[in-house]
């Protein structure tokens, strides 16, 4: 007897604990605590890891937080829910049904001006080259030519919903055309694969990229990467964001090896959220390495830096992106180009404003001013730029 008592009365504690904790559990979701319930939901987990409360109220905060595939992994552990859960969960399963295809677009329209459209570091780079291993774009800094670009942008993203993560498709085409000067008009098309995978507070995405680019009228690129985007949250208020890869360009241009060059790319930035998202300051830094298979290549090989400083903010619905992006370029000698080492500063000072318009139509006009400071006279430039354009996203099931 005394046995069975001592039985009743322990389950009857950890009953009591697990209401308690449970009520606690509300009590901190509704003062928005979300670290504390969590806390307490793991310790009640961490005693029976099929209790179905907990798991109910674990699956619904990473519901909140976005994350769809850890919540339905607390969702599945439910064993008898109760009718506030069922209806939940027919709600949820409704919303978010496994093995599910869905579609995601991305259009992109718009118009730049640019004060030196023969100096062109943004969209095709001065390391283009053409057929007799000379540079297409780059001219004397008192050569500037005024340009102006149309240029569309389409994405179409397919994603399979599997229980393990997403299978995720990405197909885009980039064209832009230089009114006056189809020499330098630039096309692009890239597919990505990638797999998509969540845990607890981290988002991990696999991936592949092929690009195929045509500058002018010619051939110019394949390229192949692979590499890890991370993505993760900290401190409730810090979000990270990491991607590295690694990649193999192959110039289409000529038949000679010596034309094409590996790279290595890191890059990470780290937001801050103040006041309920209305101002984030995002500080980020990079670096890059090319090396090539012969040191008489026409490829430019480099090491590069990059790091960057900047903050959003809302304005009367407006979104208002102030930023500054300063890049060290390190080129290496020993290739047709330098005979010696040579290094390059880039600075760019950027002020973004975005709003909504009908439709569902975002409009973005963007001011940027470019320092680029080289030793060598053709490649030492400024420029501003203004552009407008016009963003639609949109998603299909």
């Amino acid at each position: 007897m005394k046995m069975i008592a001592k039985i009743l009365l322990f389950f009857s504690l950890n009953f009591i604990l697990f209401a308690t904790d449970i009520e606690s559990v509300k009590n901190y979701l509704d003062k928005n605590e979300t670290n504390l319930a969590i806390a307490s939901l793991e310790q009640i987990l961490m005693f029976n890891e099929k209790d179905d409360k907990a798991n109910f109220y674990m699956g619904k905060i990473f519901v909140e937080k976005g994350n769809i595939k850890l919540a339905k992994l607390y969702f599945r552990k439910i064993v008898n829910p109760d009718k506030e859960m069922k209806l939940y969960l027919d709600n949820f399963y409704k919303l978010y049904p496994d093995n599910h295809l869905s579609f995601k677009f991305y259009f992109k329209v718009g118009v730049k001006f640019d004060s030196n459209i023969n100096n062109d570091s943004s969209e095709s780079g001065w390391t283009i080259i053409d057929e007799n291993g000379d540079k297409k774009d780059i001219q004397h800094d008192s050569d500037k030519t005024l340009g102006v670009a149309v240029y569309e942008l389409f994405s179409f993203i397919p994603i399979y919903d599997i229980e393990i993560g997403d299978i995720v498709n990405k197909f885009t085409i980039y064209n832009r055309n230089i009114i006056m000067n189809s020499d330098l008009d630039v096309q692009i098309f890239e597919y990505s694969p990638s797999f998509r995978q969540k845990y607890n507070n981290i988002d991990l995405q696999h991936f592949l990229i092929y690009d195929y680019i045509r500058y002018g009228n010619d051939e110019y690129m394949n390229s192949f990467k692979i590499g890890e985007n991370i993505e993760f949250d900290f401190f409730e208020t810090f979000n990270n964001y990491t991607t590295f890869f690694i990649g193999y360009n192959k110039s289409l241009l000529s038949n000679s090896k010596s034309d094409n060059y590996y790279e290595a790319v890191f890059k990470t930035a780290v937001t801050k959220h103040l006041l309920d998202n209305r101002v984030n300051v995002k500080v980020g830094a990079g670096g890059a390495d090319t090396f090539t298979q012969k040191s008489d290549t026409n490829a430019i090989s480099y090491y590069r830096f990059n790091y960057n400083v900047g903050v959003d903010f809302l304005v009367l619905n407006r979104k208002i992106d102030l930023r500054t992006d300063v890049t060290f370029t390190n080129y290496k000698k020993g290739n047709n180009y330098f005979d010696k080492k040579e290094k390059d500063r880039e600075y760019h000072y950027i002020i973004a404003m975005d709003s909504k318009k009908s439709y569902g139509f975002i409009s973005r006009t963007k001011l940027e001013y470019v320092n680029h400071i080289s030793n060598l006279e053709p490649y030492k430039y400024k420029k501003f730029l203004v552009s407008i354009e016009f963003i639609k996203k949109f998603k299909g099931f």
